[in-house]
């Protein structure tokens, strides 16, 4: 018996196995098709509605260079804005030890 090396993986993706296919696997392919159309829609639908509060946060800290003296290092993260008047949530480790925030 001679197996298709990738049976295993489209029996993982629980997509129709190289013996399982044939005339019947058109309707589940049209099937998936739909699925994914569907899911796809979902995904653009939530980040139409969520994508304004997600914000650009810059980072200014005083860093250590190549020289005892400190120079200003710069970065850049992104946050999401939670509350009505504009309260910004990001990650602990973006801030800390920065000087100011933009």
């Amino acid at each position: 018996m001679n197996k298709d090396p990738f049976d295993f993986y489209l029996q993982f993706l629980g997509s129709p196995t190289s013996a399982e296919a044939g005339a019947s696997s058109a309707p589940a392919l049209d099937a998936e098709a739909e699925l994914l159309d569907a899911y796809s829609q979902a995904v653009i639908n939530v980040v139409g509605k969520v994508g304004p509060a997600v914000v650009n946060v810059r980072i200014k800290m005083k860093a250590r260079g190549r020289t005892p003296a400190y120079q200003e290092a710069v970065g850049a993260a992104s946050g999401v804005i939670i509350t009505p008047d504009g309260y910004i949530v990001t990650n602990s480790h973006v801030v800390a030890g920065a000087h100011a925030l933009k």
